[in-house]
C-alpha cells in the first residue's frame, strides 16, 4: 500500500481577485479530510484505492506563497516524523480550480534532528494534483483534488477542508 501525505491546495501565485480579500495564498492549516460525500477532522487516514492512501496529522499546514511557490508539512497519524513537500502552485483568474505540482518530498525519517540526502525524494516529473475549490471564505475553504494513481490506470480523488492560520 502506497500512503500519501495529504497535499492540499489552493490559490494562485499573483493571480485572484482585484478586491481586498486575502484570496487563497497564505497558510492554511489542513482541518478535515474525506470524500465528496464526507469529511472528518484530522488527524486521520483515508483509503483511495488502487492500495493508495492518504492521511493528515492535526498540525499539518500548508503555505501558499504569492510568488508561485509552496511548501506543506504534514503529519502522520499515528506520530511519525512530519514530511515536508514543496514546489508550485497556480489557479485561474477566479480561484475556482488550482493546480499543484509537487517537485521534493523530504523527511527526517531515522529521527536524528536532520534531512539526509537519502531522505530526499525528487518528483520528476513533477506529481500534479489538479483542485476543484468548492466553497471559500476568508477563513475556510473546501478543495477537491484529484491526481492519477502511481500505479496507473485510475484517478484518484479527495476532499480537503483548509482553515486559515
Amino acid at each position: 500500500m502506497v500512503s500519501l501525505t495529504t497535499l492540499s491546495l489552493a490559490g494562485c501565485g499573483g493571480g485572484g481577485s482585484d478586491d481586498d480579500s486575502p484570496g487563497l495564498a497564505g497558510t492554511w492549516r489542513v482541518a478535515e479530510i474525506g470524500t465528496a460525500s464526507g469529511t472528518a477532522p484530522c488527524p486521520r487516514e483515508i483509503e483511495l484505492g488502487n492500495g493508495v492512501s492518504t492521511s493528515c496529522g492535526s498540525q499539518d499546514t500548508l503555505e501558499l506563497r504569492k510568488d508561485g511557490g509552496f511548501r506543506a508539512v504534514t503529519g502522520d497519524p499515528q506520530g511519525g516524523a512530519p514530511a515536508t513537500l514543496t514546489g508550485t502552485w497556480s489557479s485561474d483568474a477566479n480561484e475556482s480550480t488550482v493546480t499543484i505540482r509537487v517537485t521534493q518530498n523530504s523527511q527526517d525519517e531515522n529521527g536524528d534532528g536532520q534531512i539526509d540526502e537519502d531522505e530526499v525524494l525528487n518528483f520528476d516529473p513533477p506529481l500534479v494534483l489538479l483542485g476543484v475549490v468548492r466553497e471559500r471564505t476568508d477563513q475556510r475553504a473546501v478543495v477537491d483534488l484529484t491526481f492519477p494513481s502511481p500505479f496507473g490506470g485510475q484517478t484518484l480523488s479527495y476532499r480537503v477542508v483548509l482553515t486559515r492560520r
